[in-house]
């Protein structure tokens, strides 16, 4: 129990940190664009985002259901989207192809290349 609450708080901390993040970035009276991905929890979080922000008096429009992990990471790097949830596991499968391997040691450098 203590450690699901752990990892619950841990998470809600990821998501306002770079709903902070986004809307630091964010172009002063645009919207941030959260994405999410095609099934229900990508859908839910990135409402949950979309709120946050909103509750932080952001503006903040939620693009739902835009397609897979590769979809999503090109909108982010093009700058189509501000944020968009995604697990760390996920991103260094299939961006940086760490694979079972990967460590925030070993991800470090292809996130680096890409600024």
């Amino acid at each position: 129990m203590r450690g699901q609450m752990r990892g619950q708080m841990t998470g809600r901390a990821v998501v306002v940190a770079a709903l902070a993040a986004a809307s630091a970035c964010a172009p002063r009276g645009r919207d941030i664009r959260i994405g999410s991905k095609g099934f229900t929890e990508s859908v839910i979080l990135g409402e949950i985002a979309t709120l946050v922000a909103r509750g932080a008096g952001a503006p903040a429009r939620h693009e739902r259901e835009i397609g897979g992990t590769r979809v999503l990471f090109a909108a982010l790097a093009r700058g189509d989207l501000d944020v968009y949830p995604e697990y760390t596991g996920t991103l260094a499968r299939e961006i940086s192809r760490a694979g079972s391997r990967a460590t925030t040691t070993s991800c470090g450098p292809p996130w680096r290349a890409r600024g």
